[in-house]
């Protein structure tokens, strides 16, 4: 993947399992190959590193640092792995296909959002109105 030196990166792993943490392989963890400082950890830092809920990583205001392999890992399995290139010689402002395309996709990945929000608070309705540890009284007779 190539990126302009201050772009903002979006690296992608939807995984679709109910819960992954429970699979006792451990944590989904990104991790970065540098020349710098070799393989490390990707810890979520809100000015630079951001963990999103569909188990991928913005990367904010890249630079050379930034530059190298980014992989998703579960327990010793890598389930996605990113190359990125950092462009530190041009800094031009994308061209209007490059800036459509990227605004429909944002557009694409915020209706998804949107869904499974509306679908979250639909079974939190549900689930707010009756309690399956709720006792009810049906006017039975106890004998």
């Amino acid at each position: 993947m190539h990126v302009y030196w201050g772009q903002s990166v979006h690296l992608s792993c939807a995984i679709h399992m109910p819960d992954v943490e429970s699979m006792g392989l451990g944590p989904l963890r990104w991790f970065h190959y540098s020349r710098e400082k070799g393989k490390y950890a990707v810890l979520h830092r809100r000015e630079k590193f951001i963990h999103t809920a569909d188990h991928g990583l913005v990367v904010l205001a890249v630079g050379e640092r930034d530059a190298g392999r980014y992989d998703c890992k579960l327990g010793a399995s890598t389930l996605c792995s990113f190359n990125i290139t950092v462009d530190t010689k041009t800094c031009s402002a994308p061209t209007e296909a490059e800036y459509r395309k990227v605004y429909s996709d944002w557009c694409h990945e915020f209706e998804k959002y949107k869904l499974a929000m509306k679908s979250w608070q639909n079974k939190q309705a549900k689930c707010q109105s009756v309690h399956p540890n709720d006792v009810t009284y049906q006017g039975a007779t106890l004998v």
